[in-house]
This record gives C-alpha cells, structure tokens and sequence, in this order.
C-alpha cells in the first residue's frame, strides 16, 4: 500500500531470470531461464487445447465460503493491521528523516512533529479532523491529537506543551478548542510498507520505504513492533539510506568493496560474449564472467551495513529472459554471485533489495518486490508480496472484467476486512497486489477496495477462485509495458 501527496509514476521493466555461479577464477556461466514468477515450470504431461477443461486431478480444491479469510491468511491479517498504521508510521518516518537517533518519542518536538505529519497529510484517519476553508489551516480537535500521540507512542498519557520549534506549524485555538496546523509542505514524496516479518514472539518488524518525487527509494525505515493491538508499540527503530549508485562501466571503477580500508580496482567488459569482470586487490586478480546482457549497468550498493562490504549489481536484459539483476559480492576468499529477476532499484542495508520487474499475475503487470540474500544459501528468496506499479490513467488497458457473477470476495473499508459479498458479472476491477498464491487485492471502479482469495497448483500456472478457473471469472488484461 502506497501513501503518496499527489502522482503516481509509471516504470518500464521486462521480466528478468538469470543464474550465475561463483569462484575467484575465470569461468563461463551459462544463462539458466527459470519459470516466470507467478508461473509453474514446464511440466511433462501432454499439452490441453486451449478449450480442454483441466484434468481432474489439476483442479484447485474450492474453500468454504467464511465470513472471514482462513487462517492461512494470517499474514494478510497482519498486513491490514499495518496498513490502518501506516499514515502514523508515514509521519514517524517523515519525522525521522534518514536518522535513526532522531526517533525520540519523549522529545515534545517530536511528538508535535508526527501528529503534524498525521493530521494534516492524512485527514481521513479521524472524522473529527476538519479543515478551515478561509486559511487552509487543518482544525485538529484535542481529543484527536491525544488520539494520534497514543497511537504512535503508546506510553503517552498527555500531550506535551507545544514546543517553541513547532509554533509556526501548530497553534492552540481556545475559543474552538482546537488546534490549528498551518498547510504542509509535503512534496510529491510518498512512503510504503516494504515487506513485514513476524517473529516468534508474535513481534513484527515492517519495513517502510520513503520514496522521492521520481518514485526512487530515498531510505527505508524498519520499525520492530511489539504490538499491533490498539496502539503501536514501537520497540526498536533502526534507519538507513539507499545507498545504490550508478558506476561508469568506460573506465576502471575505484572503490573499498571488502571493508578493508583500501580501494579495488573494478573494471567490466565484454569478453567473447560475455560479461568479464575483474577486481584487482592487494595484488591479485578476481574473475568473474557473466552471461551477456543488453544494455548492461553496472551498480554499487550496500545490501547489509553491519558486514562493512559493498556489493556491485549488473543489470541488463537478455533476448528470451528480459531484465536481470546480477549480485557480485566481493571480499578476499573471492566473488560469489547471485541473481534474481527484474532491475535493482534500492539495497537497503538491512539484507534485502527491491526490484522492479513483470509478473503473470492475473495478467502481466510491471511489480516491484523485495528479495532478501541468504548468505548460506548463495541465493535470494522473495520476502514481500508483489505491489503492481502505478500511473496516471493506468485503468487503461489494465481493467479486469467479472464475466461471470457470484465471484466471491471481501470488501476492505479503510483497511478493515468487512465481510463477505459477491461481485457481479460487469464488476471492473484492478489488481493492486498479490503474493500470487492465496490472495489477491483490488480497486473496484467506484474505488472500493476489494480482497479475493486464490487457490493456486504447482500443476498450472493459472489461479482459481472458489474452484474456478481466473480466465473463467474475468476478461484478463494484456502485458503492459
């Protein structure tokens, strides 16, 4: 879920699969083309006609109709609950910046700060916020302040006094009783929730993303939640910048890419149809070569702070896989490698980058997802749910047409799952975002948001809905560019 001030931008991507093997020597390494996300591989048994009904035994087993998502969907249940949180966790960011020491929650400043950012940019999250049509001023009523505190600062009890650093943005009205916010300066920025994980113990930590006007990741936020109940217990908050860096592939690149204190030199080229990197350090010289990619980019970005390593990151596509993202990571036992669809597009520090590629899912759709690197496994694995991009004028092309009626879902209402409804035959809708597997949410025509639940085989790359093939339930868009 995006929260934004004003636009949403549009990105280009292509699908991307690559596979890349690693060593200090030289050695050629052969592209391996992995099934599109959203999609099973190619199976062995014998093709269906396009009208053939599947096989019995392919059939997605039709759930219960509940008043409820299952408990399979306990995760989808944790990301509403972050959801109805995100304008306070919006603002905390806002209020942060790029540092992590400035969460201060017994700071007056602070805490004025963030109830600033809550109410003005974000009037809907109480209908007792109004607006003073003569000044632009938003009216924030006492009761509602206290209400914005708490549910950012759990142990708040009163509001602080309004600090002298805050007097130009808020003043207290005591005829009405209310406090008055001067306008926001808000930019075309906007924040949303990167991925989430789930301890244990029931805490949550949530990544939140600040994006520029330009829809470029500025930091991420991971915020380690204690609580999801009526307020936010926030018990740990750490910060860090997008540290990703375009890298001039025409020269030799100089850079500390071990942690050493000392500059490798880092050259790429293309070798016998290949991508041939090579890093000179202390002396010696690493090898790596790579299957060539069209139009190749060559990054640098910190993928975990604590490690004192930068990684590199080639990027470019191939004829029949579209983009990759390929992960160079160096240190002195040599460079291990690993690759994962669609182009980088930030390395936040805390193990996990975010890219932007396309996906079959209830059509084809450019997404951005978030991969995190295991270290053991030489290998990223997908830790978010797919987000599809947004843009002005984006229904075009994209709308998904109930063909048949009675398809199943529940309504959202402000973030809440409200109950059960059927869906009409005419209904338009539009993907918003999926895990691919067991649910799907999406913006109904009039702007209601709508959640349905997907079955989903390894047997078929197609999902079922109540036991119902999707292109059963919809007329599905087209690949979008």
């Amino acid at each position: 879920m995006f929260l934004k001030s004003c636009r949403l931008l549009a990105w280009i991507a292509a699908l991307a699969l690559l596979a890349c093997a690693c060593g200090a020597q030289a050695q050629s390494i052969a592209p391996t083309v992995l099934p599109t996300p959203g999609q099973s591989a190619p199976q062995a048994s014998p093709a269906q006609t396009p009208d053939a009904a599947p096989e019995a035994t392919a059939q997605p087993t039709a759930p219960q109709q509940t008043d409820a998502p299952p408990q399979a969907l306990a995760g989808y249940q944790t990301r509403l609950a972050l959801d109805c949180r995100l304008p306070v966790l919006d603002a905390l960011v806002r209020a942060m910046g790029v540092d992590e020491d400035a969460y201060a929650p017994q700071d007056a400043a602070f805490v004025w700060r963030t109830i600033y950012l809550t109410a003005v940019n974000f009037p809907g999250t109480d209908p007792a916020i109004g607006r003073d049509a003569d000044t632009g001023e938003t009216l924030l009523p006492a009761q509602a302040a206290l209400e914005i505190a708490r549910s950012a600062f759990a142990q708040l009890e009163t509001l602080p006094e309004i600090p002298r650093q805050m007097a130009q943005s808020v003043a207290y009205d005591a005829q009405n009783r209310v406090y008055r916010l001067a306008p926001s300066d808000m930019d075309e920025s906007q924040t949303f929730l990167a991925y989430f994980e789930t301890a244990q113990d029931g805490a949550v930590t949530a990544a939140v993303t600040l994006l520029d006007p330009d829809g470029l990741p500025i930091c991420q936020t991971l915020f380690t939640l204690s609580s999801l109940q009526d307020q936010l217990r926030v018990s740990a908050v750490r910060s860090s910048k997008n540290t990703l860096s375009l890298l001039d592939m025409d020269a030799p690149v100089f850079m500390d890419l071990d942690g050493d204190g000392r500059d490798e030199q880092i050259t790429a080229e293309a070798s016998e149809g290949e991508l041939l990197v090579t890093i000179l350090s202390r002396g010696r010289q690493y090898q790596q070569r790579v299957a060539a990619l069209s139009g190749a980019a060559l990054y640098a970005g910190d993928l975990t702070a604590q490690d004192r390593l930068t990684e590199l990151y080639l990027c470019g596509s191939q004829a029949e896989a579209g983009f990759v993202t390929c992960m160079l990571r160096f240190d002195n036992s040599g460079i291990q490698t690993a690759a994962l669809p669609g182009q980088i597009q930030a390395a936040d520090g805390f193990g996990c980058i975010r890219v932007l590629e396309q996906a079959q899912l209830l059509g084809s759709y450019p997404v951005t997802a978030s991969y995190r690197f295991d270290a053991r496994q030489g290998a990223f694995a997908r830790v978010s749910d797919y987000a599809v991009v947004r843009y002005a004028g984006d229904w075009e092309g994209r709308t998904l047409t109930v063909k048949r009626g009675g398809l199943p879902a529940f309504l959202l209402e402000n973030g809440v799952q409200s109950g059960a409804i059927a869906l009409a035959a005419g209904t338009e809708l539009m993907l918003l975002e999926t895990d691919g597997q067991t649910y799907a949410r999406l913006c109904r025509k009039d702007g209601a948001l709508v959640m349905i639940l997907l079955e989903k085989t390894p047997e078929d790359a197609r999902c079922a809905i109540n036991g119902v093939w999707q292109d059963e339930w919809f007329d599905l868009p087209g690949a979008q560019d």
